[in-house]
């Protein structure tokens, strides 16, 4: 696009996480026993929480069969109606919570096996990276830049945001394979201290505001 500046790295925006503060919202046991699937419920012009819930009925017999509760946060009043639609149909357990505080949310990262985000467009989903700090194993819609967080098939599953049969696919295998999910909380968890560190990241936020004021000033440019 003709960049003459300088380009500089790219930072997520909340800041980084403080593993020490998270580490109670994390619970004790491996990932591999934790029975909540976590699925943030935003449906709007970028959200697709829709097509996750018809995943998830794909998905009733494993769900029925190992015990899994959905629980859903941030619904939208329509996801809300076909939550309980989807529970009648499917006969699997969901439910909804209201809006709630942080501490809530990460607690249940910490508590959930599988943590879904789906939409057609996002940037790092920041739920993403709590589910990467807590735990909880990522399935994620493949139009936000998790591939520069997770590994596809190792440490997350990305998956097509309108196809439930993809989304369905990938969580079949996250609810079965506890050798993954187990392995992928160890495994982020690392990347999780090598990049989410809050004082490493202000370092970083501090020298490119030391960069950019000790630039040269270039003199305005005339008009067209």
């Amino acid at each position: 696009m003709g960049l003459q500046g300088q380009a500089w790295p790219v930072l997520p925006n909340v800041g980084g996480f403080d593993l020490a503060q998270l580490a109670p919202f994390r619970a004790a046991q491996p990932t591999s026993q934790r029975k909540i699937i976590l699925l943030k419920g935003y449906q709007h012009l970028y959200g697709r929480a829709l097509f996750a819930l018809r995943a998830l009925v794909l998905c009733q017999q494993i769900i029925r069969e190992r015990g899994y509760e959905v629980v859903i946060y941030s619904a939208n009043p329509e996801v809300t109606i076909a939550a309980q639609l989807a529970a009648h149909e499917a006969n699997i357990p969901i439910r909804v919570i209201p809006h709630s505080p942080l501490e809530e949310i990460l607690r249940l990262h910490g508590q959930a096996r599988v943590y879904i985000g789906n939409s057609i467009s996002d940037a790092i989903s920041i739920s993403s990276l709590e589910a990467m700090c807590l735990g909880a194993f990522p399935v994620q819609s493949n139009t936000a830049c998790c591939d520069e967080w997770f590994e596809d098939g190792r440490t997350a599953l990305f998956t097509e945001p309108e196809d439930p049969h993809s989304i369905a696919a990938a969580l079949q295998r996250a609810l079965t394979d506890d050798a993954l999910v187990d392995q992928a909380a160890q495994l982020n968890l690392e990347v999780a201290r090598q990049r989410l560190d809050p004082q490493r990241l202000q370092a970083q936020v501090i020298d490119l505001y030391q960069q950019s004021a000790a630039r040269p000033r270039r003199p305005n440019h005339p008009g067209p």
